[in-house]
């Protein structure tokens, strides 16, 4: 849950109004925007970077329901729901989220003391901003597949005789492994730009390299699906936080490439033919 602040940077920050390299600014503004646009899906608490309501603390924020309806946020309480590091600092992104005419304004109740706003029962995204999200919540239908794994010499087999003939020979897209593509840009930023292009992504925790669950995080932040994946003798080790979700165990590459085609083809469907 807690990588899914990641979503929404482009929706907001491709306005211009964020300098490029402001990127924690950036990711509270990503946050806000869809605390505030509520949950119409399965995955939009993944997408916030939270589960339940972005009122932790009061216990009487939630999400809305529906387009249009007003939600609860309060700036005292809720700041650690958005990133911001205190009540300043989310005053300033409501206020800045309102400007940009993607959230009705809060009303203004500042005084000698300083800047304050008035948020309950009159936050919620406007049609301009229902828009500017709704462009980012769409899952790409590249037929590419991000794979995440441990390059680890020990998995080649892995990949050659596995999730690569799985994911191209079997279901028919292109993998992609980040080390295996030619380019001239920095590697996070090569990762971070072949995930974002791919329409799903395949993630092996054999051997828990912590750049495959940061990946796959953020996969699940774009709304991408998901496939994990993870040898056997690793399998008692995979981390808490994804334990959870349905993971394929294998014991050979064969054995692998078999389980992953079928997941692939049950889950995402076959490539169709151009």
């Amino acid at each position: 849950m807690h990588h899914g602040f990641f979503c929404a940077v482009c929706s907001v920050c491709n306005m211009g109004l964020l300098p490029p390299h402001h990127d924690r600014i950036r990711q509270n503004f990503a946050q806000l925007y869809l605390v505030t646009r509520g949950s119409r899906s399965p995955h939009d608490w993944q997408l916030a970077g939270f589960k339940d309501c972005p009122s932790r603390g009061s216990g009487r924020g939630r999400r809305s329901t529906f387009a249009g309806e007003f939600v609860h946020f309060d700036c005292d309480i809720d700041f650690p729901a958005i990133a911001a590091t205190n009540r300043l600092e989310c005053i300033f992104l409501v206020t800045s989220l309102a400007q940009l005419g993607v959230i009705t304004p809060p009303i203004d109740a500042s005084s000698n003391d300083g800047p304050d706003i008035i948020t309950e029962g009159c936050l919620r995204v406007t049609a301009f901003g229902w828009q500017k999200l709704s462009a980012s919540d769409a899952p790409a239908s590249s037929g590419r597949c991000f794979v995440a794994m441990s390059f680890d010499h020990s998995m080649d087999a892995a990949y050659e005789n596995g999730i690569r003939p799985a994911v191209e020979d079997d279901a028919r897209y292109q993998a992609c492994r980040v080390d295996r593509v030619h380019h001239l840009e920095k590697i996070c930023d090569k990762i971070v730009n072949e995930i974002r292009r791919s329409q799903f992504v395949v993630a092996d925790v054999s051997q828990h390299k912590p750049g495959v669950y940061f990946e796959a995080g953020f996969a699940m932040a774009l709304n991408r699906p998901v496939i994990w994946t993870c040898r056997e003798e690793d399998f008692n080790l995979i981390h808490f936080d994804t334990r959870q979700y349905n993971h394929i165990k294998w014991r050979a590459p064969q054995d692998l490439r078999q389980q992953l085609a079928d997941r692939i083809l049950a889950t995402i469907g076959e490539r169709p033919m151009n």
